[in-house]
């Protein structure tokens, strides 16, 4: 289950890419506009997932190794200034951040008005969970709330992966927008959990 709530906090993000900041109130856009990509929210989960896979003790020097090397390798993915800053610090302490990064980027541990505090956006994103029948109506409506579009369908994906298929020409072309690198690290991810 954990390689799916992450594949839906991937497709969420990169969908929601093109809506942060220009929002749409509709839920009849198109998914993947021009120019949709990933972002900070999926470089993050993704580093999180490198964590689990390479670091069987879990320790939070490795974590913290995981997120300023991939973060560092996709350095224009739309960090927020602390955090960015955070990333190229050489002993990089907490900095009681009150955005949305443990919220975006947790779905691979989970192996069990503009509003970009944890307060409220993840609200949001179990809202449009709860409305929604399908893993793309929940994405539509996550996304149409506006503000932190990605960070907000990042979290509804991961909870949506978790009761509805993700359908495979969404989770392609998602799969196709990653780089390289960051899919080999999904790719390990996955192989990972499905031998759990």
């Amino acid at each position: 289950m954990g390689q799916v709530k992450m594949l839906g906090a991937l497709v969420g993000d990169i969908i929601g890419s093109t809506y942060e900041f220009y929002g749409t109130k509709r839920t009849d856009f198109e998914l993947f506009e021009e120019g949709c990509r990933f972002t900070d929210d999926s470089v993050m989960t993704l580093a999180v997932a490198k964590w689990l896979v390479e670091d069987k003790k879990h320790t939070t020097k490795m974590l913290i190794k995981c997120m300023q090397e991939l973060g560092q390798k996709h350095p224009g993915a739309g960090y927020g200034g602390l955090f960015y800053s955070w990333l190229y610090q050489d002993d990089p302490q907490p900095y009681n951040s009150w955005g949305n990064g443990a919220g975006m980027r947790v779905s691979p541990v989970g192996l069990y008005g503009f509003d970009v505090s944890c307060q409220g956006s993840v609200p949001e994103a179990i809202i449009a969970f709860l409305e929604g029948n399908s893993f793309e109506e929940v994405i539509r409506l996550a996304i149409s709330l506006g503000g932190d579009s990605d960070t907000i369908g990042c979290m509804a994906g991961a909870i949506a992966a978790c009761m509805y298929p993700i359908p495979n020409y969404i989770a392609e072309r998602c799969n196709n927008l990653l780089t390289d690198d960051l899919r080999e690290i999904k790719d390990q991810f996955m192989d990972m959990v499905e031998e759990l």
